[in-house]
């Protein structure tokens, strides 16, 4: 992996999301995942699962706050998670 691959990455949400006690937020930064919240996400069934699993661990936010994430964001966020894996293996991927 190059060093020159950001760790993090910062989701601008048009519409505030919800969060837990009732705050909303405009956006979200996550960053890269540990082997263990990489180990935790992958037994999600589906990669769009995975991919709400690993935003809620790294942006430490619910999964279910995860939900509300625009569908638009999701290939930016999964590019950016599999980034991060060896020889193009994607999320989800064996």
């Amino acid at each position: 992996m190059s060093d020159e691959r950001p760790t993090t990455l910062t989701i601008d949400l048009a519409e505030p999301i919800q969060v837990g006690g009732g705050a909303k937020i405009t956006e979200i930064t996550i960053r890269e995942p540990t082997l263990g919240q990489f180990e935790k996400a992958s037994q999600a069934r589906g990669q769009v699962a995975q991919v709400i699993a690993l935003i809620a661990q790294t942006g430490g936010i619910s999964e279910q706050a995860a939900r509300n994430i625009p569908l638009s964001k999701l290939a930016e966020v999964a590019d950016f998670f599999a980034g991060f894996l060896p020889g193009g293996q994607e999320i989800g991927g064996a």
